[in-house]
């Protein structure tokens, strides 16, 4: 027994210095075939793969924050799981991939993948089902396996569909086609710690992680998830690192700081090689889950960030508002320095505000992410 937390009440190996050969979930690991097998030419990337070691094109040198939702177990799942947990999951993609899928009618959502370097949402891997020929109206860019790839004037962002998936990537952040390389021919540039991670929770139904952190003189991948079972959910957390796993007072800082661990009361902690995976059990409606994006952003001190229009129409004396975008803010908040205030909560709304003739104010608009208040415009207007 290895007591590194207080919620750590089992290990199967002598201590976290201890070694041992291959992952916790391998049986054989080995790419090689032996003499009574024959050759696998499936690309290791191919679609036999779940959604997070199909897609997730991640290297050791650019940290990548990865986030998974199963929406099909979710929504068979919902009146078991708590309303704020619910909220908290990403069901419907972020802005402008929502923009994207609104394009479909009545599209059958089965995953939700999102991903990006550090703190930024550069793509939306979506499973489902879809009709391809919606997008028919954009300029046709090129055809990769079962995808059409397109690149709309609005929004401003790279799109991949086949009848099955739909893939939208920031341009401006991330690359489309390292994507679909990913995806379509298993060129997933992973590392050996970030490969752990993917074989301890790249499977469950909720998960989320990173590719690279430092954990006290290490760097390590982190990853976590949920397995929702019929009464009770389980959670799992791997930290792997490329030799040794983390010492123990540096896992029981992971345990004890853990913002998804606080319904399981103890948890037991299996070390092979360079990995430590703790696993435990909590009631289903207890679950917690967090945005892990807007939380690593609010983590560093990063400002709110949001997208809004603003025009000014001196014939009819109105300002109007529109917010475009929402970046990492929960809402946008408008104040004028001649007192009226409203708020914007979701993307595409707008607000009006009009003025008598002769009337000069300050149009303030401040983008809200948790306690994170950051004031993104600032318009004067005269009448």
């Amino acid at each position: 027994m290895m007591n590194v937390s207080r919620r750590v009440v089992l290990a199967t190996t002598a201590g976290l210095t201890a070694s041992g050969s291959g992952c916790l979930n391998d049986s054989d690991t080995s790419d090689e075939p032996s003499d009574s097998e024959e050759p696998n030419d499936e690309p290791a990337g191919s679609a036999d793969r779940e959604p997070v070691e199909r897609w997730v094109p991640a290297s050791s040198d650019e940290p990548t924050v990865f986030n998974y939702v199963d929406a099909t177990t979710v929504r068979a799942r919902e009146d078991d799981l708590g309303r704020e947990t619910i909220d908290a999951l990403r069901l419907e993609p972020r802005e402008p991939t929502g923009t994207v899928l609104d394009r479909f009618e009545d599209p059958t959502v089965e995953y939700v993948l999102e991903f990006g370097p550090e703190y930024d949402v550069s793509t939306h891997v979506i499973g489902g089902a879809f009709d391809p020929t919606v997008l028919e109206a954009w300029p046709l860019e090129e055809e990769i396996d079962e995808f059409e790839r397109y690149e709309p004037a609005e929004p401003a962002v790279d799109v991949a569909v086949s009848e099955s998936t739909l893939v939208v990537v920031d341009p401006d952040v991330g690359n489309i086609d390292d994507v679909l390389d990913a995806g379509t021919d298993g060129d997933r540039h992973v590392d050996d710690r970030f490969e752990t991670v993917l074989e301890q929770v790249g499977d469950d139904h909720l998960s989320s992680g990173i590719t690279a952190e430092t954990l006290g003189d290490k760097e390590v991948a982190v990853g976590q998830s949920w397995s929702l079972g019929t009464e009770a959910a389980t959670l799992t957390i791997c930290v792997a690192s490329s030799d040794e796993p983390p010492a123990a007072d540096d896992f029981e800082g992971v345990l004890d700081g853990y913002p998804y661990a606080d319904p399981v009361d103890e948890f037991t902690v299996e070390i092979d090689g360079s990995a430590a995976v703790a696993t435990g059990t909590a009631p289903i409606a207890e679950l917690e889950t967090i945005d892990l994006f807007a939380e690593r952003q609010r983590s560093v001190g990063q400002e709110a960030q949001a997208g809004v229009d603003i025009d000014v129409d001196p014939t009819t004396r109105e300002v109007t508002v529109m917010y475009t975008s929402a970046g990492n803010t929960d809402f946008v908040e408008i104040k004028t320095e001649s007192g009226r205030e409203t708020t914007l909560s979701e993307v595409g709304e707008t607000r009006t505000l009009e003025y008598e003739d002769g009337v000069s104010d300050t149009v303030l608009v401040i983008a809200v992410a948790g306690d994170t208040r950051t004031q993104i415009l600032s318009e004067d207007v005269s009448f």
